[in-house]
């Protein structure tokens, strides 16, 4: 079964690794704050949600690149990630805190 992926912040970090993933023709939609990021994954061949809720709402498996504690949060309630999130891989050693166990997707 083919998973849905999606991709929560395009920075220095999140593109390069959401570029490799629709490199490699997987179904990725992506969103981020700054709409050149959005244009150049959009090229090739990603979806462009326009919230980290239509995120949340159309993938099986959503990666966060964020800067801090806050954003986490944030998009993990805005997505709907902090309802339904089985695993999640948070680098900001904030897991126990939201709930979830850590793992590497």
């Amino acid at each position: 079964m083919d998973k849905e992926i999606g991709f929560i912040g395009l920075s220095n970090m999140g593109e390069p690794m959401a570029t490799n993933i629709a490199k490699a023709g997987f179904d990725l939609t992506v969103y981020d704050i700054r709409p050149e990021s959005l244009r150049a994954l959009e090229k090739l061949g990603a979806k462009v949600a326009r919230s980290t809720q239509e995120v949340g709402e159309r993938c099986d498996i959503i990666e966060t690149i964020v800067v801090n504690d806050a954003q986490v949060e944030e998009v993990r309630e805005k997505s709907g990630q902090a309802s339904t999130a089985r695993s999640c891989q948070a680098s900001t050693g904030r897991e126990r805190h939201l709930g979830v166990e850590a793992s590497i997707c």
